[in-house]
């Protein structure tokens, strides 16, 4: 976001972003799509990398070597590694869970 909240990867700003004045019409969708959550959908995403506990976890990661991150863990025990991911119901075990959540390998 840049200035004034004006998009700020070009000079116009949101103008750009959202022409002919109408930057409140193209905020509907994100703000009653987004923020007014009914339930009525299943949120049914995985993750496709592991989410890093720290800067220093990442530091330590090897290049060539996937998987080996210390991985962030939430105050409820969740451990945001690849193909993790959670519905209202809690954490998402399926047939892709199965697939992809497997212990890393190693030598």
């Amino acid at each position: 976001m840049g200035e004034g909240g004006r998009e700020a990867h070009s000079k116009y700003g949101k103008y750009a972003v959202y022409p002919g004045g109408q930057f409140n019409t193209q905020l509907i969708p994100f703000v009653d799509g987004g923020l007014k959550l009914t339930g009525k959908f299943e949120p049914q995403g995985l993750l496709p990398m592991q989410q890093p506990k720290d800067m220093e976890a990442v530091e330590r990661q090897l290049e060539d070597t996937p998987r080996d991150m210390e991985c962030y863990k939430d105050s409820e025990g969740h451990n945001y590694d690849f193909a993790y991911g959670l519905d209202w119901k809690g954490q998402i075990k399926d047939a892709r869970t199965a697939k992809y959540a497997v212990p890393v390998l190693k030598k």
